[in-house]
């Protein structure tokens, strides 16, 4: 059976700072990087990430409906 999803680790690439990351992880302690470390510190990078996006929409709608409601008690006193 094929998979829809070919994983070849050879040709993936990592960002500078999670390759950075990697690194002083390894060279800090001596020891061989065990995939469960990597997937965890992936993955803390990865909940960060979507905190900070997810606070920018939160912002970004905040300041939407602020502008809104300001437009909308300009239009009001136009006409009342």
């Amino acid at each position: 059976m094929t998979t829809l999803l070919h994983t070849n680790f050879q040709y993936t690439r990592w960002t500078d700072s999670i390759e950075r990351s990697v690194m002083n992880q390894v060279l800090s302690n001596g020891e061989a990087l065990s995939i469960k470390d990597l997937g965890i510190s992936v993955m803390k990078g990865l909940k960060k990430m979507a905190r900070a996006i997810g606070n920018g929409l939160v912002r970004t709608a905040e300041a939407m409906y602020e502008a809104r409601m300001k437009e909308a008690g300009t239009i009001a006193r136009m006409y009342y």
